[in-house]
């Protein structure tokens, strides 16, 4: 028996939340996405609604490549059961929760919170790294690379900022 192969007896013992996170583990291996790497913040949770039919919700927090923008993403996977199997996914973007170029306008901490329950002491040290790593030209100034964390207006993400560059 491979490692990846269960018996029936535990198979059956999983539950349908289990069984829908390990094919979404699978599903994610299969296409390498490249958003759960790049991101922040990434979560996925699991409602199953009945015997039949469950959503996973998905929560990407990223910056955007080329611009200063951290974005929060949500979508919404619609799973239905048949043969037994959690077999038929479809996927429902919802698109950007609120998108904000973090050099012109503070972070909605408060919608953040409520809509994910991300916390800026989970992810602000993260965001910070992320930050300084896909910005360096715009993080670091002069001849010297000197940080500049005066660049980024949100209060919380500036004094993170200010940590890091110590």
């Amino acid at each position: 028996m491979s490692e990846h192969e269960q018996p029936e007896d535990e198979e059956d013992a999983m539950s349908d939340e289990d069984k829908i996170n390990e094919q979404l583990e699978s599903l994610r291996e299969g296409y390498n996405d490249q958003r759960i790497f790049d991101a922040v913040a990434y979560t996925e949770s699991v409602k199953v609604i009945d015997e039949t039919h469950a959503d996973v919700e998905e929560w990407f927090l990223m910056f955007d490549d080329k611009e200063p923008i951290l974005r929060l993403e949500r979508a919404t996977w619609k799973v239905l059961k048949g043969d037994g199997e959690w077999d038929d996914w479809s996927w429902e973007p919802d698109g950007d929760v609120f998108s904000v170029d973090v050099t012109k306008e503070p972070i909605p901490w408060e919608l953040l919170d409520k809509e994910t329950r991300y916390t800026s002491d989970l992810i602000i040290d993260r965001m910070a790294e992320k930050f300084a790593n896909t910005f360096m030209d715009l993080f670091y100034k002069g001849e010297d690379g000197i940080p500049d964390p005066t660049v980024v207006v949100d209060p919380i993400l500036r004094k993170e900022l200010e940590s890091y560059c110590d």
